[in-house]
Order: structure tokens, then C-alpha cells, then sequence
């Protein structure tokens, strides 16, 4: 494997110890309730949607890359050097799309769970945030390698 793949998988495997075992920020101030309202439940579910959508993107989008994986194992008899980087790239960016997802499921119900309904709060904000913008970086590398793939310059 090449540099680029190791500093990549290092890099996803750090920010999954920081997720998981060092990112516990504390809720901001917020009103307490002891319901919420429409508006309340309708942002709620909103948002709710909104994560899982993302969530089953990306896996759909594990498929997509594990397909090209495969099919560039079967033409060479192993993956290309020269793709390993975006194959890499593309499936730490997608699993990191998903951990952001289930940590801004968990740190909503976190919030919730103390009586404070802030959608804007930076607890979950920035996990949701980082969630998409880790599914687009999935995507680009994604669709780089489909291009690398697809539309090969054909040798004479």
C-alpha cells in the first residue's frame, strides 16, 4: 500500500477514537421542558429524517465503492495502485459519514434526555455538520474513481 493510504487510515481510525472516546461535550444552556411542542416535534423529526436519509446514502454508497472494488480485483487480480488512494479515501470518508451520523442520533437523544430541545446547540451541530460534509467528501472521491474507472483512455 502506498503512504497516502496509511496516513488515511490513520487519520479515520484517530477521529473514531476522538468520537468515541474523547468528544462528550456538555449541552449549552437551553430552556427545560417537559414536552415539546409542534413546531418542536416537527424540527425534531426533520432533522431525524434528515440523519437517516444521509445514513442510508452512505451505506448505499459502501456498495457502489465495495461493486468497483470488486470489479477492478477481477480485471488486475488485485487493486491498482494507482486507485488504492480513492478506494481508501472513499470508504473512510463514507464510515466516517456514518459514525457522524449515529453520534448526532446519540448526542440529540443526550440532549433530550436532560430536558433541553436546542437544534442549534453545538453538541449536535457540529456532528451534523461533519456528517455531511464527510458524505460529500465520500462522494467526490467516489465519483473519482467511477470516472478513473469508466472513461479509461482507450490505448491503440
Amino acid at each position: 500500500m502506498s503512504k497516502p493510504t496509511y496516513v488515511i487510515l490513520l487519520a479515520t481510525a484517530l477521529l473514531f477514537i476522538y468520537n468515541h472516546f474523547i468528544y462528550d461535550p456538555i449541552a449549552g444552556e437551553g430552556p427545560e421542558l417537559d414536552a415539546l411542542n409542534d413546531l418542536q416535534k416537527q424540527i425534531l423529526a426533520t432533522l431525524s429524517e434528515m440523519t437517516k436519509l444521509l445514513i442510508s446514502l452512505s451505506t448505499a454508497l459502501f456498495g457502489l465503492i465495495g461493486y468497483f472494488a470488486l470489479e477492478n480485483f477481477k480485471k488486475v487480480g488485485k487493486i491498482e495502485l494507482k486507485f488504492q488512494a480513492d478506494f481508501v479515501a472513499a470508504f473512510c470518508a463514507t464510515a466516517i459519514s456514518l459514525d457522524f451520523g449515529y453520534i448526532f442520533m446519540e448526542k440529540l437523544v443526550e440532549l433530550l434526555s436532560v430536558g433541553v430541545f436546542n437544534p442549534y446547540d453545538r453538541i449536535i451541530s457540529i456532528p451534523r455538520n461533519l456528517q455531511i460534509i464527510a458524505f460529500l467528501c465520500a462522494l467526490f472521491f467516489s465519483g473519482r474513481l467511477i470516472l478513473r474507472n469508466l472513461f479509461k483512455p482507450v490505448r491503440a
